[in-house]
């Protein structure tokens, strides 16, 4: 929603502008969203290293989940259940993370298509 405001203060501003003007600042507009673009897969990038990592520790956890599970000696029930409690909150908290992570992708890759095609428009009226 956000998007759609700027780019109609953007309208605006382009409309009350000579063409001079007008081109200076799509071309100023331009050179900005080409940034935001840069940091946006940037930001991308950073998740799927945060996923790869979460990826690899939710299989830790699931190994010491089944290693928390077979029978060790001089282990009470007690503890045994405390261990089994404090390994499938630690996997639920990875399970999480990851959700989070691939939801945050998702957005951020939309955002990379609404960018590129602003940067179109922009281009396309540079061009005229």
């Amino acid at each position: 929603m956000t998007k759609f405001y700027v780019g109609l203060i953007i309208l605006i501003t382009l409309t009350s502008c000579s063409d001079k003007e007008k081109k200076e600042k799509a071309l100023k507009d331009l050179d900005s969203t080409q940034q935001q673009l840069i940091d946006v897969k940037n930001k991308i990038y950073s998740l799927e290293t945060q996923l790869t990592k979460n990826i690899g520790e939710l299989e830790v956890a699931k190994d010491d989940m089944n290693q928390v599970k077979e029978f060790q000696l001089l282990r009470t029930e007690s503890e045994r259940e405390q261990q089994i409690r404090n390994a499938t909150e630690y996997k639920l908290k990875v399970e999480e993370n990851i959700e989070n992570i691939k939801s945050n992708i998702v957005y951020y890759k939309e955002s990379v298509l609404r960018t590129e095609m602003k940067i179109q428009r922009l281009k396309e009226f540079l061009k005229n």
